[in-house]
């Protein structure tokens, strides 16, 4: 696969190839995750490391930052070479990134990857921007009406990504040409429940290490551990319910109309259930009450207090 990421923050750039990189390699090291830095690297190693298949990794991941034969003006004799490389480029991913608030969209490499690749164009305003940005879109350019508080929702679930943001918008306007808060809690992802949820299951799984590795992905994504906790303490009382309702006879339609739920949430609990015990559940949400009651206080640091809780966890 080729990415291109863009956009004037590299800090929010780097973010998005990180994610991007472990999508697609899981584990990251120095033999599958090759950086290159346009300004510094000669053309000629770029071009080989992208048509050269690695030897010790089934697949790589190589980044090309400082993409500035990708800007506005810039003619590049090394777009044509590039370009053919990338179709000799095996099984290794692409990315390209490039710190500019615009793009030249008609360069032949921009053109490739739009055809074949993904395209990722971060923006940079502030929430009040964004909240007009996103109004806007949906009037001008959906015919559809949103809500304020789905506006801000929405926003939050797609973390700046325009591209993201753009595909989200199209579904919601595909379901309804009133947009309301509901609507985007049901059709967009909610990042942070998602990587929960993976948090959850590792833990039940007793895999520390998938566990530790979520956590420090969204630290990396500024999520505070005190959302973390309150949204995992969530996941243990949804199995916790879930566990009682089948217990007095509930079938698995009757406990998702019971607790509101979608249907295959029931039916994940239900796998669940048996990899941690009852009362194991309670003492763990005693647990995560106390450490959101010491972080709160200033008795113990936020990153080493909920780190400490995954490394100490135990189902049975």
């Amino acid at each position: 696969m080729i990415y291109l990421i863009f956009g004037p923050q590299s800090a929010r750039n780097k973010v998005k190839m990180n994610r991007l990189a472990k999508e697609s390699l899981g584990e990251l090291d120095d033999l599958n995750f090759i950086k290159f830095d346009y300004n510094e690297e000669l053309n000629a190693e770029i071009i080989d490391a992208i048509e050269t298949p690695s030897l010790m990794a089934s697949k790589r991941f190589i980044v090309i930052s400082n993409a500035t034969f990708l800007s506005k003006g810039n003619k590049n004799k090394f777009l044509d070479s590039l370009l053919a490389s990338i179709k000799n480029a095996y099984d290794n991913d692409i990315c390209f990134i490039l710190e500019a608030e615009e793009i030249d969209k008609n360069n032949a490499l921009y053109k490739y990857i739009e055809a074949y690749g993904k395209i990722f164009e971060l923006l940079d305003i502030n929430d009040d921007e964004w909240d007009a940005y996103i109004k806007a879109y949906f009037l001008k350019s959906l015919g559809a009406n949103i809500d304020a508080s789905a506006r801000a929702e929405l926003k939050r679930r797609v973390h700046g990504d325009l591209t993201l943001f753009q595909n989200e918008a199209q579904k919601l306007a595909l379901y309804s040409k009133n947009i309301t808060l509901k609507d985007v809690e049901l059709l967009v992802t909610n990042p942070l429940e998602e990587k929960t949820g993976d948090l959850f299951y590792s833990l039940l799984n007793n895999n520390k290490a998938k566990a530790i590795r979520t956590f420090r992905d969204l630290r990396v994504q500024n999520e505070e551990p005190v959302r973390i906790i309150s949204m995992l303490g969530n996941q243990f009382r949804l199995l916790n319910d879930v566990r009682f309702l089948s217990k007095i006879g509930m079938n698995d339609d009757e406990i998702a109309k019971e607790l509101k739920i979608n249907i295959s949430r029931v039916r994940t609990m239900q796998r669940m259930k048996s990899k941690i015990a009852r009362l194991k559940i309670e003492e763990t949400l005693l647990e995560l009450y106390d450490l959101d009651l010491k972080i709160k206080s200033g008795l113990i640091d936020r990153f080493y207090g909920f780190e400490s809780f995954l490394i100490r966890f135990k189902a049975y």
